[in-house]
């Protein structure tokens, strides 16, 4: 349960690419933007597993210019390598462990000549919803969510909100793009219309960093998130 949480977690985070535009694709050969165009770069690391046996699920994407996909960069987190999958058009490794001593993410990605890098903070953390309790019967009009975090220490950005509906694929609350909660705002009301009478809803709290990754174009960032402790940070309701 926790590792395949890490691992949606992380790819959905890999692909928030909606300041790019879509319609990317592999770079075709003799086409697409030349080597040295700007590039963009949005990598993942999602702690998963337990405290005791560790999983790190590792996505990304990088795009030459505003569209096109880099299939030929050599990434690495703390060393191990981590490949491009053709068949999901990102760089992807969910298996071995790549914890250091330090507790530290060390990321470096070599393109046409030139190294990017960041460096980011591994930790754990519980945040558990406070209201309303999991399980809980809700009204449809709106509501409001709160959560007891435990703050790490380092370079914790914000935290990452969002409900779905079980029933109604692409149902979601708040929509894209939407900023991160800061470290000291624990709570957020969905507006009234949001919820429909009658059906499941989960809400997850997100403990996030996000690294801005030098030289690369803004918005470029390496986000690390920690779903070890994904049970307390989900809570599943029914609106009435």
């Amino acid at each position: 349960m926790a590792f395949r949480t890490a691992v949606l977690t992380a790819m959905l985070w890999a692909f928030s690419l909606s300041a790019c535009g879509g319609g990317a694709g592999p770079v075709p050969p003799g086409g697409g933007p030349p080597p040295g165009a700007s590039i963009h770069i949005r990598m993942a690391i999602d702690k998963g597993g337990t405290t005791a046996n560790p999983v790190y699920a590792v996505t990304g994407v990088l795009l030459r210019g505003t569209s096109t996909l880099v299939a030929d960069a050599t990434v690495a987190v703390n060393g191990v390598a981590i490949p491009y999958l053709g068949m999901v058009q990102q760089y992807q490794h969910l298996t071995a462990p790549i914890h250091v001593a330090g507790n530290t993410f060390n990321l470096t990605i070599q393109l046409d000549g030139v190294t990017y890098s960041a460096t980011a903070d591994e930790y754990a953390i519980v945040s558990s919803f406070t209201g309303p309790a999991p399980g809980s019967i809700i009204a449809a009009a709106s509501n409001t969510f709160s959560w007891s975090p435990t703050f790490p220490s380092g370079r914790l950005s914000g935290y990452r909100f969002k409900v779905i509906c079980f029933q109604q694929l692409g149902m979601g609350y708040p929509p894209p793009g939407t900023p991160l909660h800061p470290v000291g705002v624990a709570s957020d009301t969905v507006p009234a219309g949001t919820f429909t009478a009658g059906l499941q809803y989960a809400a997850q709290i997100m403990p996030v960093q996000e690294i801005p990754i030098a030289g690369a174009t803004s918005g470029s960032a390496l986000s690390v998130l920690d779903s070890t402790n994904s049970i307390n940070q989900i809570s599943i309701f029914t609106a009435q």
